[in-house]
């Protein structure tokens, strides 16, 4: 007899009427009873100071904190607001709100319940994110022997409760601006000492939120050359008793959907960069990542920003030749940069996406899609031995070609053999412009050339020998140097025959571009 045949009345059960005893089994098979629920955290990493890309690169899939707010509104109530660091730097308009005072993404970001500083926020100034009431947690991070942050916080979801430990990357001071005391704890070791306090709370999850990465090789070559932990220990936190989940701040991939992979005892996740998505992660037995995808809302821009990034400059590309317009721009850099007597050793440029449409003049947010960190020239001293090195950097160990940061493109001001044949003076007696990227210690260039870069890194100079006191920092970005210069009446390098000069820049103030 099939399931739903007529079968005797005698056979009915009565609710009200008749009804089937085998339809009512079929409900409760089709519509399962709910489950009890799971506490839920929503991740981002990696914004790198995008409320929207919209404003520079208009033509683009959305990104960015704005185009995340709707999906953390809807999902946020009952879950907690994790950021895994790196969030406050990196775009146009963190560069333009840091000059001109205006609201920036910190503000947007006080719905979080915790966050990890990353490079990029202590750039704002650490005393800054200190005052800002925002969460941040760093248990292993030290300022003149003090925690200027918080180490973890307790929180209770869905009758779980819920340790929030945080740890800062120990190579956050390469590349970045230097912070005088600061020290950073190996973060392995610091979890552990932690650990034992947390567990006084009984807790029933432990969350680690690292700014680092997953592979303690991970800049393996870098960190020993500066003498630091390597910075990829999100595996090694992974394996520690009493760990539920790491989340990798640092590590910019999305994490697939489903069921969270295990690493050792704990999960161990990514959470993606300038907000393409949002992570969500189901703390139960089997944690569960869904990934919801940013949506196209259009935020409004701070005040001024509009205008900045439009201005346009008095060149159109011909073409999109990537390679060549990377040379040339190296030279105009070089050019740009230039003062009487010094020489420059700036990090080569790459370009990837061009963005641009054909005929259209080039802008400022070109120049920003180019060159998307806020590197300054900082003038130093250097050797005519170290400028060779820089010259030609070794492979790292097992690879035929360098660290692409560490290929910089070499301007003297006066002719010198730079081959490492030669028998190359140590004596430091060329001014030299270089990124503070590579002098903080950026793809490990000043660990290649100096005997102590910790000591260094940590002391904002070169010491006695290497320093130059007078003005040694350019405030100018190194793409705003690259914008004066294209500006100016001045010749271009001949590398530079891709670019066809449309106007003079006088002609072009009241000509925003599209």
């Amino acid at each position: 007899m099939g399931l739903f045949a007529k079968k005797p009345v005698a056979n009915r059960f009565k609710f009200g009427g008749a009804f089937d005893l085998n339809a009512l089994l079929l409900i409760f098979i089709l519509i399962p009873l709910p489950l009890s629920a799971e506490p839920r955290l929503l991740i981002t990493a990696n914004l790198n100071g995008w409320t929207s890309q919209r404003w520079a690169q208009p033509e683009e899939v959305p990104f960015g904190l704005a185009h995340l707010e709707p999906l953390l509104d809807h999902l946020g109530p009952g879950a907690l607001k994790l950021d895994g660091g790196e969030a406050l730097s990196g775009s146009p308009e963190a560069a333009f709100c840091k000059r001109q005072g205006c609201p920036s993404l910190m503000d947007r970001l006080k719905g979080y319940d915790a966050l990890v500083p990353g490079g990029g926020d202590l750039d704002w100034g650490w005393e800054r994110l200190a005052a800002s009431g925002l969460p941040y947690l760093a248990a292993n991070l030290k300022i003149n022997g003090q925690r200027p942050f918080g180490s973890y916080k307790i929180f209770e979801l869905e009758g779980v409760k819920i340790a929030v430990l945080g740890l800062a990357n120990p190579a956050l001071p390469l590349g970045h601006r230097p912070i005088a005391g600061l020290e950073i704890e190996d973060p392995v070791s610091s979890a552990q000492a932690w650990i034992k306090r947390i567990q006084n709370d009984h807790p029933n999850k432990l969350v680690i939120l690292y700014s680092g990465l997953m592979n303690p090789t991970d800049g393996a070559e870098e960190a020993k050359l500066a003498r630091l932990t390597p910075p990829g220990q999100g595996r090694r936190l992974a394996r520690l008793a009493g760990v539920d989940l790491v989340i990798a701040g640092g590590e910019r991939r999305l994490p697939r959907p489903g069921l969270a992979p295990y690493e050792g005892g704990a999960v161990l996740i990514s959470a993606g960069s300038r907000g393409r998505a949002l992570v969500e992660v189901s703390l139960g037995p089997l944690p569960h990542i869904n990934l919801h995808r940013a949506q196209g809302a259009e935020p409004r821009p701070p005040k001024g920003l509009l205008p900045f990034l439009t201005e346009p400059l008095p060149y159109k590309l011909k073409g999109k030749p990537r390679v060549k317009l990377a040379i040339c721009l190296d030279q105009v850099l070089a050019l740009a940069a230039q003062k009487p007597g010094e020489s420059s050793a700036f990090g080569k440029i790459y370009l990837e996406n061009l963005g641009l449409t054909k005929g259209r003049l080039l802008t400022r947010a070109d120049l920003y899609r180019w060159l998307p960190h806020d590197e300054l020239a900082v003038t130093i001293r250097l050797s005519q031995r170290e400028l060779a090195l820089l010259a030609h950097p070794a492979a790292p160990y097992g690879k035929k070609k360098p660290n692409r940061a560490r290929q910089l493109h070499i301007a003297l001001a006066q002719p010198l053999d730079l081959s490492l044949e030669a028998r190359s003076s140590l004596k430091r007696e060329y001014l030299v412009q270089l990124s503070d990227y590579h002098l903080n210690g950026g793809g490990g260039v000043v660990p290649m050339l100096f005997l102590d870069p910790k000591e260094l890194i940590q002391a904002q100079g070169l010491g006695a020998e290497g320093a130059v006191p007078a003005n040694p920092i350019l405030k100018q970005s190194l793409r705003e140097l690259i914008f004066s210069y294209l500006k100016s009446p001045n010749p271009l390098p001949s590398s530079c025959r891709m670019l066809k000069r449309t106007a003079d820049s006088k002609d072009l103030k009241s000509k925003p571009s599209s």
